[in-house]
């Protein structure tokens, strides 16, 4: 994948953690995230998969704080296309869903070009 990600960034215990999130965990995030998509998308009944959650290594060294939006990229295959998922994934009545500790979780879905 041609994205700068992260997935293990740090292999000592008191590491793995988001800049500026307290103790939250790059896991914490991750499961809260899968867990707000799969809602989403049993809500509107969506043809896609979701394949895997990435936090952009320049997201989680930069500092996230209250009213601040965290970018996470969604790969996924399905029938959507990725404009169209994005579009409901970013309606308003997802913001509290999305929403981490006051931080928003800003998805960017990326349709997986390996699942088609």
């Amino acid at each position: 994948m041609d994205i700068d990600i992260l997935s293990n960034i740090y292999e000592s215990g008191a590491l793995n953690k988001i800049y500026g999130m307290g103790e939250t965990t790059i896991e914490d995030i991750k499961n809260f995230t899968q867990y707000a998509v799969e809602k989403i998308i049993n809500d509107n009944d969506l043809p896609i998969d979701i394949i895997e959650i990435y936090i952009k290594e320049s997201e989680i060294n930069n500092n996230p704080h209250r009213n601040y939006d965290l970018d996470i990229i969604l790969y996924y295959n399905g029938n959507m296309k990725e404009n169209n998922l994005s579009d409901i994934l970013h309606k308003e009545k997802y913001v509290d869903i999305l929403t981490y500790d006051k931080v928003y979780i800003n998805l960017i879905p990326k349709l997986d070009k390996n699942e088609i």
